[in-house]
């Protein structure tokens, strides 16, 4: 088959040079970008869950003038403000640009399977990012531009980047000591970390009252975790996505564990990323956390957009493995719109077929 042949071949090209694409991976890219960020600049499907909220903060000023929020959004209002009168549809668009324009050009740059990611990434992290949560849409993108000089070891460039997202999203502090942790923890560890974490949250381990007597004499910055930190008694930590991640995290242990030699320094660090993503999702829980631990695994977890088109390239049958995740990403985007209710006007459009 044409299409199985051309999966076959990007793979070996995209393990020989990350950086290059085909001209026809370019194009689809530029004309599928511009699509995802008119799409998301003008809200065509209506208004997401957070659609008021920033429109309180960038037309109102709520929480931009009391310096609550992070300074590269509230740099963007400003230059909103000067050149387009506040005026809240350029707004997104602007943000819409800069979010889709980065995450694409990360994808195509260093996924294997560029297209395949395309679509992984129209499925996920397009809707919950670029969609919704548009401050961390631009976090997340950065980064992935990241990544690599995480697995040079680039410290410099990594910590650059990781300023840079900050400014953009304050849950991009993770990758502080993210660095540190990937560089120099030894890669068993990351074979089971998920499980400790795991372990940690059964066995009740909480440290949330000595962390925020910790924070207080630092006064803002303890208003600040009280206030995004999201406390709260029940959490369904053992969900269908979680779950699914577990499998995930196992089924990708089991194929590097199978072919060592295979692996190359960008799939490894993508493969740890993805294993503290998950610690943290379950270690954070145990605190009674929700909005941090959730915030943060779905930060760390858009390294599958990588990850994902490395694991298919590691098989024969690579049409049929691209499929099953598209299937996969198919039902998260479900998720996200019937039971997070993400985008209400979708949900409202099928709910009246």
């Amino acid at each position: 088959m044409k299409s199985e042949k051309l999966l076959q071949n990007n793979c070996g090209v995209m393990v020989a040079n990350m950086r290059k694409a085909s001209k026809i991976e370019i194009i689809c890219f530029v004309v599928f970008g511009a699509i995802l960020i008119a799409t998301a600049g003008l809200r065509l499907f209506g208004p997401d869950a957070d659609y008021y909220a920033y429109q309180e903060m960038v037309v109102g000023k709520n929480d931009v003038q009391s310096g609550t929020v992070e300074f590269a959004f509230r740099t963007l209002v400003w230059i909103n403000d000067i050149l387009f009168r506040s005026d809240f549809q350029t707004f997104l668009v602007m943000f819409a640009i800069v979010g889709v324009s980065i995450k694409l050009f990360a994808l195509l740059k260093y996924s294997k399977l560029p297209l395949l990611s395309l679509i992984l990434y129209v499925f996920s992290y397009y809707l919950l990012n670029e969609y919704i949560q548009i401050r961390a849409g631009v976090a997340t993108g950065i980064f992935l531009l990241a990544i690599s000089d995480l697995a040079k070891g680039n410290a410099k460039r990594y910590f650059l980047k990781a300023l840079l997202a900050i400014m953009f999203h304050w849950s991009s502090v993770v990758l502080l000591p993210l660095y540190f942790i990937v560089r120099y923890i030894k890669t068993g560890m990351f074979y089971l970390l998920p499980f400790i974490g795991i372990l940690l949250f059964i066995k009740g381990v909480n440290v949330n009252s000595a962390l925020q007597e910790a924070l207080l004499p630092i006064e803002w910055l303890s208003n600040y975790y009280v206030s995004h930190s999201g406390q709260q008694e029940e959490i369904k930590v053992f969900n269908l996505i979680s779950i699914s991640h577990v499998g995930l995290f196992i089924f990708v242990s089991f194929l590097n564990l199978r072919g060592k030699e295979k692996i190359d320094e960008f799939d490894l660090v993508l493969f740890k990323i993805f294993s503290i993503s998950l610690f943290l999702f379950f270690f954070l829980a145990s605190f009674q956390l929700p909005v941090i631990a959730f915030r943060l695994n779905e930060y760390l977890n858009v390294v599958l957009l990588l990850l994902i088109p490395a694991i298919v390239c590691q098989f024969k049958q690579k049409l049929l493995m691209s499929i099953l995740f598209i299937i996969y990403f198919m039902l998260y985007a479900y998720h996200l719109i019937v039971n997070v209710h993400a985008i209400p006007a979708v949900l409202e459009f099928f709910q009246a077929i």
